[in-house]
């Protein structure tokens, strides 16, 4: 029986390389989901290319940040010298309740709004940089802005942590950081939502075969589940995980990578 998923490169707009490389793996339809992040300098230019190929089989997502670059506010709680804090600094004030709700909503709010100023429309989904949309007080945020900005019209769809294999530290970590509590305000709002979810490996080991990374994806992953990656077409220098998003992208260009789906009885 065939699974049919998504797959999400993350990222977009965060340099062009990495935008680059997943408008060229949209169109091999390869995978079928991106998620744009709406304070990068990057995004204005990849996302009047990304109108260009857009189509009912790709979803066009906001990939909420508070962890990478500079904040559209003053956001004095999530931020330090005009730039966001680092990840583990947010999840630690998170834990500890010490960031404030108001920061994080006019935050994300101005992202969702310039992400509307510039694709035209609503997000298809939602999700976060770092998994942050399910942080304690981000993820209230989150549920709340759904609502303001009238998701449900549209069938927004957010990102779920929830149902993925917890056997390796960093899952666990992700997992712990909030998942569990977020899927119970997507149930309990009856918001959409991925069934299952999968892609997490070390980015910053270069060395990892990704190929074996989606294979395992493929055979855990359910029906209506997600599968993130980050690919990019050449390297950033800047960027400490750029040689496994060409990694990524060289694989998704294999035909390999094409036997392995439908081996896998995978549809996007």
């Amino acid at each position: 029986m065939s699974k049919k998923i998504v797959i999400c490169a993350d990222d977009f707009g965060l340099s062009d390389n990495v935008n680059k490389g997943i408008l060229d793996l949209l169109e091999k339809k390869i995978i079928n989901a991106t998620s744009c992040m709406s304070n990068m300098p990057a995004l204005k230019y990849g996302i009047t290319n990304l109108k260009k190929i857009y189509s009912d089989f790709i979803h066009v997502g906001i990939h909420l940040n508070l962890t990478e670059g500079a904040p559209f506010t003053k956001a004095t709680s999530i931020s330090k010298n005009k730039e966001f804090l680092p990840l583990s600094k947010l999840l630690a004030k998170s834990k500890l309740r010490s960031i404030k709700y108001t920061d994080v909503y006019n935050e994300l709010k101005a992202q969702i709004d310039n992400f509307i100023d510039q694709w035209g429309g609503l997000p298809d989904f939602i999700d976060g940089h770092q998994h942050v949309h399910h942080f304690p007080i981000i993820r209230k945020v989150v549920i709340d802005l759904y609502k303001d900005f009238n998701m449900f019209e549209k069938q927004t769809y957010i990102r779920s942590t929830l149902n993925m294999d917890k056997s390796d530290f960093k899952s666990l970590i992700i997992y712990r950081s909030g998942a569990k509590k977020f899927n119970k305000l997507l149930v309990d709002n009856n918001i959409k939502h991925n069934t299952s979810f999968s892609g997490i490996y070390s980015l910053e080991n270069s060395n990892q075969d990704f190929r074996k990374v989606m294979l395992k994806a493929y055979a855990e992953i359910k029906d209506g589940g997600l599968i993130m990656c980050h690919p990019a077409i050449d390297i950033d220098e800047n960027d400490p995980i750029s040689k496994s998003r060409v990694n990524e992208f060289k694989y998704f260009k294999s035909e390999q990578a094409i036997r392995d789906q439908n081996e896998n009885n995978i549809k996007l």
